[in-house]
């Protein structure tokens, strides 16, 4: 046989087999989508099928016995319950999520939380704060106080705790506090129901300054107005620590309204306010654009002559607040004495349009 022929041969071959192995592709790529078309019906059944129970509130024991026979059914059953948690719902209705998540994943959860891999054990805390499964707190304690594991796996079951409203989670921040960052220590307290953050309130005092500044942060961000966080404020400010009567100021600006001590108080601190740091001045110039007082006014155009511009912008803004604006800006616009004071009283003109309205 000529070179030539063998050359074509080879050709022929190499060809056929291209044909057969894009046959085989085009095959298996239909048998895949077929596949996949397969589960997502199946899936949209059992969805259904759960969707339907949950709705017409059947008894539980069929579907936790397909979850446990078909890891199908399981996998859907689980994204099902997770789904229908996050969007909540009537009293009603989240307890049977509960109750069905608790009958059908219960036992996994409870091997989950001491599985060998990280992810399992992870997972089963999430899913457990997800579903509010309270019964296993005496679990998540014993995962959070063990120094064995991970710093994010402890972290997750100090929130799930939290979630679950226990007080062993303000305990662990009370007694075991080394280490925590704010974005923990925050995340911890932010799920706490008002009854619990309450305890915090009555207990400050046993938890170290950095969970005492992002326990009067989350009361501020939650927006808790009652006597006894106003009460904890007010008893803030007159701390020695500089980050606690920020924090202080912070809500009680937010409350909009303060007692007549700790008004006092506040007033025999701004005496020397050249000698606070400065975000505790920008602070207080908040505070007084907040918390009207006839005392304030002067005070804050003192503090237009601040070294920082934060400062003085807020003292302007906060002045902006009282009656008289008008006269008081064109005063101080036309002040040669105080060149930062004018340039901002030009700009809060500029800014409201006094040549046309709000006098």
């Amino acid at each position: 046989m000529s070179a030539m022929a063998l050359v074509w041969t080879a050709i022929g071959g190499c060809t056929i087999l291209l044909f057969v192995l894009y046959g085989y592709v085009v095959l298996a790529k239909r048998r895949w989508l077929r596949a996949g078309r397969f589960v997502e019906d199946r899936l949209e059944a059992i969805e259904a099928a759960l969707q339907r129970n949950a709705d017409a509130k059947l008894p539980l024991d069929a579907l936790v016995a397909m979850a446990a026979k078909h890891r199908a059914w399981r996998v859907a059953t689980q994204d099902f319950l997770a789904r229908r948690a996050a969007l909540g719902g009537t009293d009603e209705e989240v307890e049977r999520t509960r109750a069905l998540a608790r009958a059908c994943f219960a036992d996994a959860y409870r091997r989950g939380l001491t599985a060998g891999r990280w992810s399992e054990r992870m997972n089963a805390i999430g899913y457990i704060a997800l579903f509010r499964l309270e019964e296993f707190w005496p679990e998540l304690a014993w995962a959070l106080n063990d120094e064995r594991r991970t710093q994010p796996e402890r972290m997750l079951a100090l929130r799930a705790l939290a979630t679950l409203q226990r007080v062993e989670a303000i305990d662990f921040l009370a007694a075991s506090p080394k280490g925590l960052t704010d974005h923990d220590i925050r995340h911890a307290l932010m799920p706490l129901g008002e009854g619990v953050l309450h305890r915090c309130c009555v207990s400050f005092d046993n938890f170290a300054p950095w969970v005492q500044t992002n326990i009067l942060d989350v009361l501020r961000v939650r927006n808790i107005r009652d006597e006894a966080t106003l009460r904890l404020f007010e008893r803030a400010l007159r701390s020695d620590s500089v980050e606690l009567r920020i924090r202080a100021m912070k809500g009680i600006a937010n409350f909009g309204t303060v007692g007549e001590e700790a008004e006092e108080a506040f007033l025999a601190r701004m005496v020397d306010w050249r000698g606070m740091h400065w975000s505790e001045k920008l602070m207080a110039a908040r505070w007084m654009g907040a918390i009207p007082n006839d005392r304030y006014p002067p005070l804050l155009e003192q503090m237009l002559e601040d070294a920082h511009h934060a400062v003085r912008y807020q003292a302007m803004q906060s002045l902006m607040e009282y009656p008289g604006r008008r006269a008081r800006l064109e005063r101080l616009s036309a002040a040669q004495s105080d060149r930062f004071a004018g340039v901002l009283a030009q700009e809060m003109m500029e800014r409201y349009g006094y040549e046309r309205h709000r006098a």
